[in-house]
């Protein structure tokens, strides 16, 4: 009897034992599923920042291989991606480029740094190569450059188009020839080629209150003309020309009309005495001093109430852009409590 008791007195402490066992498991197992459900909710409120990322870096192989079709006046072209290594081939392309902080690799700058000096540009483009002349680029020296962009003039490259595409992409564009409404597209398309349209876009925003404020500061009842100065003619831009289209288009009358789609028009004393504008901005004014002895140039109204104003050629005539424009508009601005 009393080893019966004992056996059953084992068999109940063996069965207590493994309930225990038991228990401890569930524990065990309860803790790791708690551990796990706390490093979920760790990693659930990490995922935006992680998501973020992710998205970051989708977008930014969406834009290394997003392809784009630029319509240009020769054209329809396909750039991939963001240029890096673009060449250029005219003034007022080049201020839409640097204006848009990028540098070309090439210039077309006629083998001179003069005008670039003016305009304010070399300082910007740091180390560039020479392509040659506006007229005639260096068809061999831009291959060798390898580039991936070629921005050009229209009126003076569209015989080598063919050749600059078989380089690079390439887009022309008006420029020798632009008017106001050409530039500002120029600007976009510009924008859009170089995978920069927002930054574009914004330019032409601020160029617009610019023009706006200048134009407030000028009197609406005056002729404006801008003239090219020359030895024994009078070379005066029409309201076709860059410069003149803007004025014009912003509400100010502009004193030379030509329907012909003419730019410049040479004129003699005589016939620049018809035209006879209030405000003269004179170009070239190291030739003012042989005209002011002459007393035909004596009658014009302008040079009678003192409202001939020196510009440089360069900034007035070359730098046919959005950010040429805004040199001319702040240049006017300060001529402004003159003009009257």
């Amino acid at each position: 009897m009393k080893h019966n008791w004992i056996v059953l007195l084992a068999t109940l402490l063996l069965i207590a034992g493994v309930l225990a066992g038991c228990g401890n498991s569930e524990k065990a197992e309860g803790s790791k599923v708690d551990t796990t459900n706390t490093q979920a909710a760790g990693d659930a409120e990490a995922s935006p920042d992680k998501q973020e990322e992710q998205e970051a870096d989708a977008q930014d192989a969406t834009d290394e291989h997003t392809t784009r079709v630029i319509a240009h006046q020769a054209g329809e072209t396909q750039i991939s991606g963001t240029p890096e290594r673009v060449v250029v081939m005219e003034y007022g392309l080049l201020g839409s480029v640097l204006a848009l902080d990028v540098q070309p690799i090439g210039y077309a700058d006629d083998e001179r740094i003069s005008t670039l000096e003016e305009l304010g540009f070399l300082e910007q483009m740091g180390d560039y190569t020479p392509v040659g002349t506006r007229q005639q680029p260096n068809l061999e020296v831009i291959r060798t450059l390898k580039p991936d962009l070629i921005i050009g003039d229209y009126a003076r490259h569209a015989e080598v188009y063919e050749q600059l595409s078989d380089i690079a992409p390439t887009i022309l564009l008006p420029d020798t020839k632009a008017t106001y409404d050409d530039a500002l597209d120029n600007h976009l398309i510009i924008g859009e080629a170089l995978g920069k349209r927002e930054e574009a876009e914004a330019a032409l925003q601020a160029h617009q209150q610019l023009l706006e404020e200048t134009v407030k500061l000028l009197p609406a009842d005056k002729s404006y003309a801008i003239v090219a100065l020359g030895d024994a003619v009078f070379n005066i831009r029409t309201n076709n020309f860059f410069q003149p289209s803007m004025l014009e288009g912003a509400g100010l009358n502009y004193a030379l009309i030509d329907d012909q789609g003419e730019t410049s028009i040479k004129a003699s004393i005589e016939q620049m005495l018809e035209i006879d504008p209030d405000v003269m901005f004179v170009t070239h004014p190291e030739q003012l001093e042989q005209w002011e002895g002459d007393p035909l140039f004596a009658q014009l109204k302008a040079v009678q109430t003192e409202q001939v104003y020196p510009v440089l050629h360069s900034k007035w005539s070359f730098a046919r852009s959005i950010p040429g424009a805004d040199v001319v508009l702040e240049e006017l601005q300060q001529l402004a409590p003159s003009i009257q």
